[in-house]
Order: structure tokens, then C-alpha cells, then sequence
């Protein structure tokens, strides 16, 4: 009974404090809450204070910006009435600019064209300026100019040569010009040569050469006129051609018969024949079969008086004057002077027939009868005045030109000619004339095109030569029509 009264009593004194200590805790929150609405209070009063200073000082500011406004308000109205009139101003303004910018560019349109026109003004005047000076310089090239030209090849390039210098010397007669040349005895007699030497001061010595020959086939040149449009190249002038022939001259001695043509009576008619070549260009070399069938044709009517030189390879005819290996160069041009007419193949006999004049009484061009076949493009080589027997066109080789090819025949010299540069349609030769076997090696070719030309052609062409006497007899009897009104 006991225990429970101390267990109620345990339990009352717990309540007891408890509720003591919630009638603590009431008291607190209740002073919180009394702390916290006074603290409302107060901050409500000061944002109240705050706001009513706030509307003061927006009141003021309205008060202050009515007048402000309007002064605003008026001197934009000021401003709008100075503006109108200013902007009238401008624009009449900017129309003046306008049109003062188009004057201004009618006006560089103007000088744009002077400035063309000037620029063209002094183009000519420099044009005009650099002609003064060339010819200036060409004026004292002429009165100053020593040249010694130079080329040592065969007799027939040396022959073009005297025509190449007999040009220059004719467009420039106050130059002074001499030559090397491996033909010295064509330049005996020569009035266009002056003596001069390498070491003297103001002597150019030029190498000459003829690159034409490389446009031979295509170009209408010949070969006279390669010297003297490669002097024009190297020395930048212009130098006119001349007669279209080499330069020769002759003596009074050489006019007169040789006397040491033994074997001719003088003054009794002759041709040269050329049976033969040099061995570097056998492609050049005609049938000897047909070059004595020739000879026999003409057995009682022409003399011929065979030339050449050991060296070469020549053919030894029958029936002829033997003079192979017995004339000198300067020999051989007297001889010419008295021969009356050539047959040759493409060499310097033919050249030299149309150089060399021919004696009174004669025509005035001799007669020469070339056997050219196809190797050389006629325009290059041919004279007007010869018979220059070619077949160019007629064969695949030489369809556009001449094939321009060195060997037929092989010569066994080790050259490079008798394996690359050969005739590509040869035919070899069984010959009835005799001919210095040992010089070359294995048999006798020619090319097809010097076969095609055939002893019937050499000999039609020999006599339309023949009977330039008669036919010009009977002509005299023809009455000539004039026929100036058409072809």
C-alpha cells in the first residue's frame, strides 16, 4: 500500500514539474512574441517613414520636372524650327556638291584622255627617238665597221659566200671586208675585199654559218641566200640580194684561152662533166652506165672534158678530155669561162656555171643539165637557167622536199654515214666504166630517185640546149602577138 502511494506520489511530483516547465516555456514564447510584434512595429513605422519621404521626394521631382518639360518641350520646338530651314540648306547644298563631283568627273574624263593622248605622243616620240638612234648607229656601224668572215667548208658553200659578201659590201660600200676561207683562189680579183688582220682594233671576225638550210624543204630560199640573211641576223641590218649567182671575177688572162688545155683546140666548143663526187655524200652519184651512154650520144657533136680530183670518187668515161686530178680551183674557172655548157650532179660545178660569165657570143647564162634525183629540195639548189632533172614528189623519201640523206654506197671510213644517215631505197650498180673500186666498200649503189632520171632525160635536156641557135633562127620568122589583155 505503501509502494503505490510512493509511486503516485513520484508520479504527481513529475506532472507537477512538467507542467511547470511548459508554464516556463508558455512564458518565453509569450515574451518572444511580444519582442517580435513590437519589432514589426517598429520596422513598419520605418518603412512608413521611408515611403512617406520616398512620395515627398517624388512630389518634388514632379514638381521640379513639369518645368523642365516644359523648357524641354519648348526648345524643341526651337529646335525643330532651326532644323527645317538648315536641312533646306543642306540638301541645296548636297545638290550643288552633286553636280560640282559630275564636273569634276567630265573634267578627270578630260585629262584622262590627255593623259592617253600624251601617253601615245611620247611613244611615238620614243619610236621615233630609237629609229633616230638606230639609224644613227647603223650611220656610224657604216663608216666604222671591219669584219673578217669566216667558213671553211666545201667550194660550193665558199662560192655561195662570195655572193653573201658581194651583197653586204654593195648595202654597206664604206665597210671593209675580208674572209678565211678554205677556197682562197676564189677570191682572186675580188674589188670588194680589203687585206685586214685578226689583231687590228676594230676588226670583228665572224664564224660564218646558213642555218636556212634546216627550213629548206618547207621555206622558198635557196641557197644563195643562207650567207647573207645569217650576216643579217648577227649584224641586225638589212642587206638587199643581189644577182642570183656567185661572185666570180676573172682576168684578163683568164678571158684568153688556156694554153694549158692541150688536148682542145682553141676556140672549139666544150662541156664539163662532173662524173662523181665526194665520198662523204655518195647518195649524190648518177648511174657511170648512164653517163656514158650520154658521152656516146654526143660522141660528134660535144667535146667533154672531164674534172674532178683524186680524192673524190669519179668515174673514168671513155671518150672524154681527162682532166681529173689536173686543174686547180682558179683552172677549173677559166675552164668554165670557156666551156660551153655543164653536166653534173648537185655540186660546185654546177654553182659555179651560172658564177662564172660566159665568153662574148655565147648566151648569156650556160647551159647546165643537173642530175639531182630527189635528194635536195629543188627551190634550194636549182638556177633558173639549168635543167635540174628532179623527181621530188615522185617517191615516198622525198614527197615533201628532199631526204636530205649523206650515203648510197658505203665507204668503210668508220663514219657514222654508213650506218645511220643511208638511202633508204638503193640500187645497186653493175658497171661497164671503170671506177676506183677501192675506195669504197662493197658494191656500187645509187638511190632510186638518180636511177629514175634517165640517160633519155640527160640527153632531151642537153639538146634543147643544142638547138638554142636554131630555135632562136626560127623565131625570127614567127610573127609575136602581143597579149597584154590577159593570161
Amino acid at each position: 500500500m505503501i509502494t503505490e502511494a510512493m509511486s503516485f506520489l513520484g508520479r504527481v511530483l513529475l506532472n507537477l514539474a512538467l507542467l511547470r516547465l511548459l508554464v516556463a516555456h508558455r512564458h518565453h514564447l509569450l515574451v518572444a512574441h511580444h519582442l517580435a510584434l513590437r519589432h514589426l512595429a517598429l520596422r513598419h513605422l520605418a518603412l512608413r517613414h521611408h515611403l512617406l519621404a520616398l512620395r515627398h521626394h517624388l512630389l518634388v521631382a514632379h514638381h521640379l520636372a513639369v518645368p523642365l518639360r516644359l523648357v524641354l518641350r519648348h526648345r524643341l520646338l526651337v529646335a525643330h524650327h532651326l532644323v527645317v530651314p538648315l536641312r533646306l540648306v543642306l540638301r541645296h547644298r548636297l545638290a550643288r556638291c552633286h553636280l560640282l563631283a559630275h564636273r569634276l568627273l567630265v573634267v578627270l574624263h578630260h585629262l584622262a584622255r590627255c593623259h592617253l593622248l600624251v601617253h601615245r605622243l611620247l611613244a611615238v616620240l620614243h619610236h621615233r627617238l630609237l629609229v633616230v638612234h638606230y639609224l644613227l648607229l647603223v650611220q656610224d656601224l657604216r663608216a666604222t665597221m671591219k669584219l673578217i668572215l669566216r667558213n671553211f667548208q666545201s667550194p660550193g658553200d665558199i662560192l655561195m659566200l662570195t655572193a653573201a659578201v658581194r651583197d653586204l659590201c654593195r648595202a654597206f660600200p664604206d665597210w671593209q671586208v675580208d674572209v678565211r676561207t678554205s677556197c682562197p683562189d676564189l677570191w682572186k680579183n675580188n674589188p670588194y675585199l680589203t687585206p685586214l688582220s685578226e689583231e687590228e682594233q676594230g676588226v670583228r671576225v665572224i664564224d660564218m654559218h646558213y642555218p636556212l638550210i634546216h627550213k629548206s624543204n618547207t621555206l622558198p630560199y635557196h641557197f644563195i641566200h643562207g650567207f647573207r640573211m645569217y650576216l643579217e641576223e648577227v649584224l641586225k641590218v638589212k642587206i638587199p640580194a643581189g644577182e642570183f649567182k656567185g661572185d666570180v671575177h676573172l682576168s684578163d688572162e683568164e678571158r684568153d684561152w688556156p694554153t694549158w688545155l692541150e688536148e682542145v683546140e682553141e676556140g672549139e666548143e666544150f662541156w664539163i662533166v662532173v662524173a662523181g663526187g665526194k665520198l662523204d655524200f655518195t647518195a649524190k652519184w648518177w648511174d657511170p652506165n648512164y653517163y656514158q651512154i650520154v658521152i656516146d650520144h654526143f660522141r660528134s657533136k660535144i667535146r667533154f672534158v672531164q674534172v674532178g680530183c683524186s680524192e673524190h670518187f669519179h668515174y673514168r668515161l671513155r671518150g672524154v678530155v681527162d682532166l681529173i686530178d689536173k686543174t686547180s680551183i682558179r683552172q677549173l674557172v677559166q675552164l668554165m669561162y670557156h666551156a660551153a655548157g655543164v653536166l653534173c650532179p648537185v655540186t660546185f660545178a654546177m654553182h659555179l656555171a651560172a658564177a662564172v660569165p660566159t665568153r662574148p657570143g655565147r648566151p648569156r647564162n650556160r647551159p647546165c643539165v643537173v642530175v639531182a634525183g630527189g635528194r635536195e629540195p629543188p627551190q634550194w639548189e636549182a638556177y633558173p637557167y639549168h635543167r635540174y632533172l628532179a623527181v621530188n614528189g615522185a617517191l615516198p623519201c622525198c614527197d615533201n622536199g628532199g631526204c636530205w640523206k649523206s650515203r648510197c654506197t658505203l665507204v668503210g671510213d668508220g663514219d657514222e654515214k654508213d650506218f645511220k644517215d643511208l638511202c633508204v631505197y638503193p640500187v645497186t650498180v653493175r658497171s661497164s666504166v671503170e671506177y676506183p673500186r677501192h675506195k669504197i666498200a662493197g658494191e656500187l649503189r645509187i638511190p632510186r630517185c638518180m636511177r629514175m632520171v634517165t640517160p633519155g632525160d640527160v640527153i632531151r635536156a642537153i639538146s634543147l640546149y643544142l638547138d638554142w641557135g636554131n630555135h632562136y633562127e626560127d623565131q625570127r620568122a614567127i610573127p609575136v602577138t602581143s597579149n597584154k589583155g590577159g593570161d
